[in-house]
């Protein structure tokens, strides 16, 4: 019951504002990729022959992997959200899996033949997002704004 009591008026604490950013960033994101996922699976809109060859390789197991990513990254949301300092560790893990997910695709899928030049940037952007976030949050975790 003290460890209720506990979370309760630690979640109450005032959230930074970039709390909230990462968080609604972060559930935006995860809306739109699934979004994009069911348009380009359902043929509403065109991709090129090679996203198209990289789309029909992609296996059970890298959709679970893309998954467990996504998951992890909700997760560490939902925690940071909550102030709590298990939120770097899945945005650290959620990294991890998505650094060697892309490093296999590159070398197994042909991903580097799909990335047009803003596909390159969007990913180059998204990976400086990450690194950011992740250092927010061991910053945030060693101040004891975490817990």
């Amino acid at each position: 019951m003290n460890q209720i009591s506990e979370t309760l008026s630690h979640t109450k604490q005032k959230r930074p504002a970039l709390v909230w950013v990462i968080v609604i960033f972060y559930f935006f994101s995860a809306g739109f990729t699934a979004l994009s996922f069911v348009l380009i699976y359902s043929g509403t809109i065109p991709i090129t022959p090679a996203a198209e060859q990289y789309f029909s390789s992609l296996t059970v197991l890298d959709h679970i992997v893309a998954i467990l990513i996504a998951g992890c990254n909700l997760i560490a949301s939902v925690l940071l959200f909550l102030l709590r300092r298990q939120s770097f560790y899945f945005y650290s893990t959620a990294f991890g899996l998505s650094c060697l997910a892309t490093f296999a695709q590159a070398i197994t899928k042909g991903w580097l033949q799909v990335m047009d030049g803003t596909g390159f940037i969007g990913f180059v952007i998204g990976t400086g997002i990450t690194i950011a976030v992740i250092t927010y949050s061991y910053r945030l975790m060693k101040k004891g704004a975490l817990r």
